[in-house]
């Protein structure tokens, strides 16, 4: 199993969502997981529960940071605009 697959099943993340990216520095003892979604993606409608395309998303840099024993974690990745 890729680390990328290991840590979207750790986090508990529902497809479309996955980790696509994962990067650990040792020096700042930082781990960088990458949140994101493939093209193409739907979701269901709040109103109807029609699924619709993913049209309308946005770049976030640390999503959130979370402080683990002997580092930290960052998440970050795209996010759905909603209006």
């Amino acid at each position: 199993m890729v680390p990328e697959e290991l840590f979207s099943l750790a986090l508990g993340l529902v497809p479309p969502w996955l980790v696509d990216h994962v990067t650990f520095t040792v020096e700042e003892k930082r781990l960088d997981l990458h949140i994101n979604l493939p093209k193409g993606s739907r979701f269901a409608c709040s109103v109807c529960g029609e699924e619709c395309p993913v049209h309308d998303t946005r770049d976030h840099t640390a999503l959130r940071q979370i402080e683990w024993v002997g580092g930290r974690m960052l998440w970050s990745g795209r996010a759905l605009n909603r209006s």
